[in-house]
């Protein structure tokens, strides 16, 4: 209940739900997607048994996944994308559907790890929107790995910052 009035506080002074909680003991950040999905638990408990729950199951919403199922995911993405020629909106990991944005962010983590040579590392599964726009002026033509690699941190640093996908990145060329 501290941390629901906590929350209640901070969106009557800013008229928003905070993007996280910090004061849980349950890690440094609960995040939004996870804080609905608790309270929706507490909630659906309630309506089972007309009271609160004296404790709930606090758990992360999506597990984090291996390189390797983001291999497979994003393997079908490609044959999604080559057979209708669009993306689709979400991608099936870590037995949920997630958001192409979040994806990306896999995605990039997972290059990364490969290329430190790093294939057992599980990977959080974040949630990012999708840019608000996007720009797109690129060029056929082969990327070599010292610039995808780069432009993979880059994009990795530009998502930390702002919880959101690019609307595009700048090729090194």
């Amino acid at each position: 209940l501290e941390i629901a009035g906590q929350i209640q506080r901070y969106m009557d002074r800013n008229l928003q739900a905070p993007n996280y909680s910090t004061k849980t003991g349950l890690g440094t950040y609960w995040g939004y997607h996870n804080l609905i999905y608790t309270y929706s638990k507490i909630l659906d408990t309630y309506s089972k048994n007309k009271q609160l729950p004296d404790s709930v199951g606090v758990s992360k919403l999506i597990r984090p996944v291996t390189v390797k199922e983001v291999i497979s995911a994003a393997v079908q993405v490609k044959k999604e994308i080559n057979i209708n020629h669009h993306l689709p909106s979400s991608v099936f990991i870590g037995g949920k559907n997630i958001n192409m944005a979040s994806f990306l962010k896999l995605l990039i983590i997972s290059v990364l790890q490969i290329n430190n040579n790093d294939l057992k590392t599980l990977i959080n599964v974040q949630i990012f929107n999708a840019p608000s726009q996007s720009q797109d002026q690129m060029k056929t033509r082969s990327m070599l790995k010292t610039e995808y690699i780069e432009i993979a941190k880059k994009v990795d640093s530009y998502m930390n910052r702002n919880g959101n996908a690019p609307g595009y990145a700048t090729a090194l060329k």
